[in-house]
């Protein structure tokens, strides 16, 4: 997997901070796509968009990257990884349900390392 990172942009992450997790992750994880790109968003929030034709993961950081931490980041993105594996997408919109449950795999994934 591939790790891009937007330039001239201020991210939550940085390519060293996800290269570090990648390996660490269950094989299928990194198999899910071919690139993560660290982008920069409109909204104050964090965000994730998938690009099935590409296979790119973007993970969108908020202009003030100070309202998210890197914990948190790297959880979305790894929820992002595994609901790609398991569903082959990311929804526009997902129940909460299945949102706590990637969130718990992937928070439980970030206490194994």
């Amino acid at each position: 997997m591939r790790v891009v990172v937007q330039n001239g942009c201020d991210h939550v992450l940085s390519r060293k901070d996800v290269e570090t997790v990648i390996p660490k992750l269950p094989a299928r994880l990194s198999r899910a796509v071919n690139t993560v790109r660290l982008c920069q968003g409109d909204e104050n929030g964090i965000a994730l968009s998938f690009h099935k034709k590409e296979m790119s993961l973007e993970l969108f950081s908020p202009r003030n990257v100070e309202l998210i931490s890197k914990c948190e980041a790297l959880t979305l993105l790894i929820v992002g990884l595994l609901c790609v594996d398991d569903r082959g997408e990311w929804p526009e919109r997902m129940s909460g349900s299945k949102m706590a449950a990637y969130m718990a795999e992937a928070k439980r994934l970030l206490n194994d390392q």
